[in-house]
């Protein structure tokens, strides 16, 4: 259910705006004040998806709410509703979804609130994609246990993995290396990149640090910084491998 918030100090056009919601969108809910104070106290408790703003209130300068809710760190959604086209321009350096003259047309207002559903649907795309994002950020982690926790690294440091019984140990670009409690096979599970590339049942590598393959010798040497590490290599493997460089 849709929830709006009138601000006008005429009650005779509350009433009519009202009552053109209510044909729209018969289950709305609509608040009204005829006060920036009390339009402030309204929106904060009940966050309507759009104020409909007067902005010649008696007294007062509508666009007050504005900034007052801005200073709230709320960011409304607000239709500008009034009869003088001369705060047109400022409505829009004020971000007004939508410029109502008054009377308000219905055709108008349900132009206004498609609008505001739009932008509303834009928003929460825009706010799943961000979450997927970061979802997929944190999954380029790997987690690696150790004796007193664990330690996350981004794969991109891992240089190769070899399998020692039930331990695992990692050897990273910088040189340092980590011994983990978790199996081989957990590790790769979590090296979804294809970078990755499983050269027997006891090593992984880094395909972005493999320098050659040695048929004869089955192993294949990898070089980081101005290391050379040679590791063994199963012969069905290396067929598999051609193939996935290629």
């Amino acid at each position: 259910m849709n929830v709006y918030l009138i601000v006008d100090h005429c009650k005779k056009e509350i009433a009519d705006l009202k009552s053109k919601l209510s044909k729209i969108e018969p289950e709305c809910k609509v608040y009204h004040s005829t006060t920036v104070e009390d339009a402030l106290l309204l929106y904060v408790l009940h966050k309507p998806q759009l104020v409909f703003l007067e902005v010649n209130l008696k007294n007062e300068n509508g666009f007050e709410l504005i900034h007052g809710l801005l200073e709230l760190g709320e960011h409304p959604n607000f239709a500008i509703t009034t009869k003088n086209e001369s705060f047109a321009i400022k409505a829009i350096r004020s971000s007004a979804v939508d410029y109502l003259l008054k009377p308000i047309a219905i055709e108008d207002l349900q132009f206004c609130l498609n609008r505001v559903q739009t932008m509303e649907y834009e928003e929460m795309e825009k706010q799943r994609m961000t979450e997927l994002f970061l979802k997929l950020q944190i999954q380029k982690r790997v987690t690696i246990k150790n004796r007193v926790g664990f330690e996350v690294i981004k794969p991109e440091e891992i240089l190769f993995c070899k399998a020692d019984r039930n331990y695992t140990d990692i050897k990273l670009v910088d040189g340092t290396s980590l011994t983990t409690s978790t199996t081989l096979g957990s590790v790769v599970q979590q090296l979804t990149s294809k970078v990755f590339f499983r050269i027997g049942r006891s090593a992984v590598i880094n395909l972005d640090y493999l320098k050659s393959v040695n048929r004869k010798d089955k192993q294949c040497l990898l070089s980081c910084n101005s290391e050379i590490y040679k590791l063994p290599m199963s012969p069905n493997r290396v067929q598999e491998l051609s193939r996935v460089l290629n």
